[in-house]
């Protein structure tokens, strides 16, 4: 009895697998995490996403089997099977019984086998007899195994045994164990040796052999894809795209790490809405691409030519022109912003333009050797902590650099120019502003170096040249200011009685209209070492330091700290009336001097000789009717 309800199961299982599925297939890709594609092949041919695979079949050349004759044989062998495993259930124990379940069990043995080199059979033609004029054609021939994953472009497919196999597969082992609960054998030598191919079969191809880094090639005679988005869904992690010279209009979002090097003129165009090129993987690299056609921020987004919004990633030598936002790095660190032109949209105020390169929340990123103009921050740093800006080139902008809560910054041999301020360092700590050209940085809120609540800082050799105001220091305690150059400037220095314990030493102040304009009184600052065009005293002894005090302020530079308006009359007769007196009255004030000025040879002045040959017997005159003598 249980020889018969082993068979009857058998049977049973026989038969439910002609309805159920035989076979399956899944296909993913990185680039879709959220979405497989499924394909079964049942009794009636080939069921599941049949449209959306044979679209994308089409791409790469395979031709979807439309007719399987094979499965009119398997439907008729399966029924054949259960009617016989029925059967055998009722033929008894006797010698025929043993030998009619031993040749059940040999015959769906065999027909698993012939089945399983059937479908290896199919899925090597599948891989094999493509289209070689597909649009696609960087993707290489390949050999689905039986059971396990094959990588297809940027595609994983799996082949596995669907519920029909598995029933078949469970009716070939009752009928194994019947034969033996029979006493017959199970099968002849040979029968038992047969199963062997199949499992090594099922063993070797399920095994993946792992993709290897490739190049692909975008645009032009022979390349694998005529645009960059294929390409970037078919690479592979660590793969490589090369972008000939054409002119590509799609947006691109990078999901997986990849090098995308624009060759020539390579020119990526967007859509106009949003983000051009968008890095989601770390340790990717775009270099080389004129990128241009952002959105222009109508719907308040960081509308950009490139958002970095990982770790990691290398942005280098690309052109970026016409963008809302050039680079936007968010939420991400250590990545590296080179060799890029960025060029804003000069035709709006600057209100309404966005940002060169844009740091948000963005610790520990580089920003060098980067060319900009047309913005209204060409960098910002915000919330940035340990960011480096490094030799890059701005001009035109409302803001050349503005740093603002983005402590241990170092901005070191960049050029910030024409523009309405030059750095702007504000609500920050220990910044490092060493060896940068500060020029002609005019408007109304003109100001070369502006500090704003930023303590603890270093400014050291910058040239600060022909600005409105050189340097502004406000609510900033502590910082040193060392061999700087400010020449030239309508006010070299603007202090606020706010900026406490700051220090000057070492400074170089030639031919500007004003050295310093002090708001309020001098909190603390300490002058000493530095030297100025406009010192009048004497080196008596040679030691290159003068030999009396320097007082920063005259008495026109202390009217105009707290009367703006009175600057109208700097370069009048009347202010230097007012200087005059006050040399002749003796007083000396108690703050603003520099206790150790250092003597230099002049730098060429701006009074013609033959006026101040003119000027120096007028002098000595006055002197001599007050009285006044060396």
């Amino acid at each position: 009895m249980k020889a018969r309800a082993v068979y009857l199961a058998a049977a049973l299982l026989a038969a439910a697998a002609l309805t159920l599925p035989l076979w399956g297939f899944a296909m993913s890709a990185p680039q879709y995490p959220d979405e497989t594609l499924h394909l079964q092949v049942a009794r009636t041919g080939i069921v599941g996403d049949v449209h959306e695979v044979s679209t994308l079949q089409h791409y790469i050349g395979v031709r979807f089997p439309t007719e399987l004759p094979e499965l009119t044989w398997a439907t008729r062998a399966i029924a054949a099977f259960a009617v016989l495993l029925l059967v055998a259930a009722f033929v008894g124990a006797g010698s025929f019984g043993r030998i009619y379940r031993t040749a059940c069990a040999v015959l769906l043995l065999a027909f698993l086998a012939a089945s399983a080199a059937a479908v290896q059979a199919r899925l090597f033609q599948v891989g094999h007899e493509r289209d070689r004029n597909a649009p696609i054609r960087a993707v290489r021939d390949f050999t689905p195994p039986l059971v396990g994953p094959v990588r297809v472009g940027n595609f994983t497919v799996w082949s596995f045994p669907h519920a029909g196999a598995v029933m078949l597969l469970g009716a070939a082992a009752l009928s194994i164990a019947g034969a033996r609960r029979g006493g017959g054998p199970v099968c002849p030598p040979q029968g038992r040796h047969a199963g062997r191919p199949l499992h090594m079969l099922v063993l070797l191809t399920s095994v993946a052999v792992p993709a290897e880094a490739r190049t692909w090639i975008v645009g032009g005679p022979g390349a694998d894809f005529p645009f960059i988005g294929p390409a970037i869904a078919a690479a592979s992690a660590g793969d490589t795209i090369r972008v000939t010279a054409g002119v590509y209009r799609e947006d691109l979002v990078v999901r997986k790490p990849l090098k995308i090097i624009g060759e020539g003129a390579a020119r990526l165009i967007g859509t106009g809405a949003g983000t051009v090129v968008t890095l989601a993987a770390p340790g990717c690299e775009v270099t080389g691409l004129a990128i241009e056609g952002s959105g222009t921020g109508q719907t308040n987004a960081m509308d950009a030519a490139v958002q970095v919004l990982s770790n990691d990633n290398r942005i280098a030598g690309n052109r970026l022109r016409r963008v809302f936002y050039g680079i936007v790095v968010a939420n991400a660190t250590r990545n590296e912003i080179a060799d890029n032109e960025i060029e804003g949209l000069r035709d709006l105020p600057f209100g309404q333009r966005g940002d060169g390169i844009y740091l948000y929340r963005a610790p520990e990123n580089v920003v060098v050797r980067n060319r900009i103009s047309g913005e209204r921050d060409a960098i910002y740093f915000q919330y940035a902590p340990r960011g480096r800006a490094v030799d890059n080139v701005i001009s035109d902008s409302r803001y050349a650099l503005h740093d603002m809560f983005s402590d241990d910054a170092v901005i070191e041999r960049n050029t910030f120019g024409d523009s309405a301020v030059g750095a702007n360092i504000m609500n920050s700590r220990r910044i490092r502003i060493e060896r940068n050209q500060i020029r002609r940085n005019r408007g109304v809120p003109g100001v070369g170096l502006t500090l704003k609540d930023c303590d603890d800082s270093v400014v050291r050799e910058n040239a600060i040249v022909e600005n409105a105001r050189g340097l502004l220091v406000e609510g900033s305690s502590a910082n040193r200011f060392t061999a700087n150059t400010f020449h030239a400037n309508d006010t070299a220095v603007t202090l606020f009685s706010s900026a406490e314990r700051n220090t000057f030493a070492g400074n170089r102040f030639s031919d500007n209209w004003s050295d310093l304009v002090l708001s309020g009184r001098d909190s603390g600052t300490r002058w000493s070492g530095n030297s100025w065009s406009r010192y009048r005293g004497f080196d008596f002894d040679g030691d290159g330091i003068g030999d009396a005090p320097h007082l920063l302020l005259g008495p026109f530079e202390r009217l105009e700290g707290s009367l703006p308006a009175s600057r109208l009359f700097l370069q009048s007769p009347a202010a230097a009336g007012l200087e005059l007196a006050a040399r002749l009255s003796g007083r000396a004030p108690d703050d603003a001097v520099d206790v150790r000025p250092i003597l230099h040879p002049a730098a060429p002045s701006r009074v013609r000789p033959s006026v101040a040959l003119f000027l120096v017997p007028v002098v000595v005159a006055i002197m001599r009717r007050v009285g006044w003598t060396c």
